[in-house]
């Protein structure tokens, strides 16, 4: 008995192996190529103010922390829940924010093309003028987010 007499054929469509196994092979590289786009890409937490949306990413301790962001985000843009992108990751291992309220206000704050990562050594926020005072303003309140222990820096976009 040959391969494609084992796969079931339909009244007048007989099924070929070959082309389910193409199919097959397209899904799964599909899914390896997208999959990781909708998975966190890192072990701090990233967030950007894009183009009227605020995209948060990473990975939270817990879903009141995941929550207080999202909530920051909510209120940055009027409201608007479905402009906010939550790729944020709920893991119990990680660690937590010395004040997510802090955060929150940050992201109230920030403005369109703005680019925050949190990292376990360190901290930057990119903004256009880091010399102005919206810019100390975050940079304090990035501060006040991550804990004294961590250094964030501001930079200058480009």
């Amino acid at each position: 008995m040959g391969l494609s007499s084992a796969v079931p054929s339909l009244p007048g469509m007989k099924l070929r192996p070959a082309p389910l196994l193409a199919l097959a092979l397209v899904a799964v590289a599909g899914w390896l190529v997208l999959g990781p786009l909708h998975e966190t890409r890192n072990d701090g937490i990233d967030i950007r103010w894009h183009q009227g949306s605020v995209v948060l990413d990473g990975k939270v301790r817990d879903a009141e922390t995941e929550q207080i962001l999202v909530a920051g985000a909510t209120a940055r843009l009027g409201g608007e829940v479905d402009q906010v992108v939550d790729w944020l990751v709920i893991d119990a291992a990680t660690a937590p924010l010395a004040d997510s309220h802090a955060l929150a206000q940050l992201i109230r704050l920030g403005l369109d093309g703005w680019h925050l990562q949190g990292r376990a050594q360190e901290s930057w926020l990119a903004v256009p003028d880091p010399g102005d005072a919206r810019s100390a303003e975050a940079q304090t309140l990035a501060q006040r987010a991550f804990g004294r222990a961590m250094p964030v820096r501001l930079v200058a976009l480009r």
